[in-house]
């Protein structure tokens, strides 16, 4: 009887141990992020919740500071922000810029080509 209530006693003593892993919880849980989008998400509520110039401005600031400076380390812009850029340019009806912006996204990302293709199809000459 003795053993089983030193065994019993042990096994509680051991669960109550902190476990001691390779990698920790917040190496795994907490790593910078791939890109740094600040503002970006702020600005995006903004302009899907009240559509006027003043958020459509601040958007458009936005992505242009993504577009000309990239938050990163690799400096390389954020996928996505070119191709966005390039939507509100065709909502201001400045084809050339969207052009010019559409092909930068796919000269960064290959895989985006179908999207932008089909984002400037409608709005071809």
């Amino acid at each position: 009887m003795k053993r089983i209530i030193l065994s019993l006693a042990a096994l509680f003593l051991c669960m109550c141990m902190p476990m001691k892993t390779s990698t920790s919880y917040k190496s795994v849980h907490h790593k910078k992020p791939l890109y740094e989008l600040d503002n970006l998400g702020k600005s995006y509520q903004h302009y899907l919740v009240k559509t006027n110039e003043k958020t459509t401005g601040e958007l458009l600031t936005t992505l242009k500071k993504y577009a000309e400076k990239p938050a990163d380390a690799s400096g390389k812009v954020p996928p996505g922000i070119y191709a966005d850029y390039a939507l509100l340019m065709i909502c201001r009806e400045d084809l050339m810029e969207a052009q010019k912006l559409a092909e930068n996204e796919i000269s960064l990302y290959p895989e985006a080509e179908t999207y932008i293709k089909r984002l400037l199809k409608p709005h071809e000459k």
